[in-house]
């Protein structure tokens, strides 16, 4: 599928332009998902899709240029090294 990631491709332009990303955690509670076999699957599927198309794109190649080091293995380690 097309745009996956479109919320870290988001942060990522933001990052490249100069800007600055605050994040702040909610919790709620709500009825709870199928947890069958199939529907976990999927689930997986989708994440790692969504990591291939980030680790062919030119925002990642200039992350990974611009960022330090420390930032940068950090943003690996919680996308595609996941």
């Amino acid at each position: 599928g097309i745009n996956l990631s479109e919320d870290i491709f988001a942060g990522m332009n933001l990052l490249l332009r100069g800007g600055h990303v605050e994040f702040k955690e909610y919790m709620q509670v709500g009825k709870a998902r199928d947890m069958g076999f199939v529907s976990l699957m999927s689930f997986y599927e989708k994440l790692g899709r969504g990591g291939a198309e980030q680790s062919i794109t030119r925002q990642h190649l200039r992350l990974g240029i611009r960022l330090p080091l420390n930032r940068f293995l950090s943003h690996y380690f919680a996308h595609l090294g996941f």
